[in-house]
């Protein structure tokens, strides 16, 4: 009778007994994975945060003497030495906001007879060519090299309801971001195409291009917004355009330039080396257009530790358990499977001393031993998955990240609330660094973390068969007498 024929009835015999330790080792998976999800989850967390709030530095062009101050352009060369240092790992390049339309397509309004008098106004000026389009300033025109970084989407309030968010590899692409109320409006979706028209600024170049919608959002009302009058239609969220910096610029450098970089660096710690090697390539303060400017490169080290430190909490404690888990599920598991072998030991005698061959007893009763292991493994991996969403929520009750968002949507409301249309105040105070870009995570991206777990679970699996065949070689080394005598006590 071959070996997998035994291993078989032998299952099935006892199978009452298989399933009952199949249950109770799934029981210890389940606590095992669930602990190890969690961890790395919160581990994956922490390395993002170090990859963007953690390792980003916005560099900026200021006004000396100035509190919030005049902020100035880059110019090519100033770019490309400040994103071309080899201590730069990524960067996203943000233009400042320029005034513009979409051709044919309707804006946001609040007052529908204030509207069409200002269209009206307009067309009958006599403007020779320049109000480019027919209608002064329906947009506002964003460009950026990741939208996800923008301070309006990563601290804001804004969030991306369907597409997918500008990014560095869109910088040579004709994309556009447009908000939910204005695609409703016009009956726009992902992948519709639209003209965008240049500002009607007399000091502009006059373009006209055709890009497509990759993304949609949604942005937080306020009571100020709804004030805005006819005029100041670019000002309104609803008619926020985000597009690729390069298109912009490359349209028209004078109307979008950069006037914001994030630099991400590989290692925070490298900061000073990086500020001191651009004071010797750009300089520190110089003048330009009569005013004394200097490079001010800002990192929120206060916020970031605050963010950070929970989930560093989380995965340090849940790591620990882990650890300690495995190892008690290790040993539980190892004794219990020396017990079984124990009770078989005067089966595999007799198999033995029937000529049959030692690697064919082994792998017979490996697969006796496995079976309701990785049954085990299953039950405990079901079993995590249900709980880990509630477990990880709870949890994260008691760290402070929703405590936090809830101070700097505070903030960004006593923007919006006080400060004229809070259209441009709020970006402007993101700007002027009175409150940080980031928000703090509030959840756990398990998906995230799957790769690792299945990495460190087959580890342990192997660890585990590698085990049981070592136990097993022992024994069959001693001669086909011995073991049965053995088996016998």
């Amino acid at each position: 009778m071959g070996a997998v024929k035994r291993a078989v009835i032998s299952l099935l015999f006892y199978k009452k007994k298989n399933l009952l330790l199949a249950i109770l080792a799934g029981i210890l998976f389940a606590l095992l994975f669930l602990v190890l999800t969690i961890s790395m989850a919160a581990r994956h967390q922490v390395s993002q945060m170090k990859k963007t709030v953690g390792s980003s530095v916005v560099v900026q062009k200021k006004v000396q003497g100035s509190f919030f101050g005049s902020i100035g352009k880059f110019y090519t060369n100033e770019k490309d030495v400040l994103i071309g240092h080899p201590l730069v790992r990524d960067y996203n390049l943000v233009t400042t906001v320029g005034q513009g339309s979409w051709k044919g397509l309707r804006p946001y309004y609040i007052d529908e007879e204030e509207y069409l008098e200002y269209v009206n106004e307009i067309e009958a000026l006599d403007t020779g060519g320049i109000y480019y389009g027919g209608i002064y300033d329906q947009s506002s025109f964003f460009g950026v090299t990741n939208s996800s970084d923008h301070a309006l989407f990563a601290g804001g309030g804004y969030h991306l309801i369907k597409g997918r968010p500008i990014r560095k590899n869109d910088e040579d692409k004709h994309v556009i971001l447009v908000s939910d109320v204005m695609a409703e409006m016009n009956g726009l979706d992902v992948g519709d195409r639209i003209t965008i028209i240049s500002s009607s600024s007399a000091t502009a170049l006059q373009f006209e291009e055709e890009v497509t919608v990759q993304g949609i959002f949604t942005y937080p009302a306020n009571e100020e917004q709804e004030k805005l009058s006819a005029r100041q239609l670019w000002q309104h969220p609803a008619n926020y355009s985000f597009l690729p910096e390069e298109l912009l610029t490359n349209l028209d450098r004078s109307a979008y330039p950069i006037e914001q970089i994030f630099v991400y660096l590989d290692d925070i710690s490298q900061l000073e080396a990086y500020k001191k090697d651009m004071a010797e390539e750009l300089g520190e303060t110089f003048i330009e257009a009569g005013k004394q400017y200097y490079y001010d490169y800002y990192w929120d080290e206060d916020w970031y530790a605050q963010i950070s430190a929970p989930f560093e909490g989380i995965s340090r404690v849940t790591g620990i358990m882990a650890v300690m888990i495995a190892a008690g599920i290790y040993v539980i598991l190892l004794l219990v499977c020396a017990w079984i072998l124990r009770g078989k030991r005067r089966e595999m005698g007799i198999v033995f001393a029937m000529g049959e061959k030692k690697g064919r007893i082994a792998m017979q009763i490996l697969i006796e031993e496995l079976v309701p292991l990785i049954l085990a493994v299953v039950i405990g991996i079901l079993s995590a998955m249900a709980l880990v969403e509630p477990v990880s929520s709870r949890v994260l009750d008691q760290s402070s990240g929703a405590q936090i968002n809830a101070q700097l949507e505070g903030q960004r409301d006593q923007v919006n609330r006080y400060e004229s249309s809070g259209a441009f105040e709020l970006r402007n105070d993101f700007l002027g660094e009175h409150f940080t870009v980031y928000r703090a995570p509030e959840k756990l991206y398990i998906s995230e973390s799957a790769g690792d777990i299945a990495l460190y679970g087959g580890a342990g699996l192997m660890i585990m068969i590698l085990s049981l065949v070592i136990q097993m070689q022992i024994v069959l080394k001693e001669k086909p007498s011995r073991i049965l005598l053995s088996g016998e006590r």
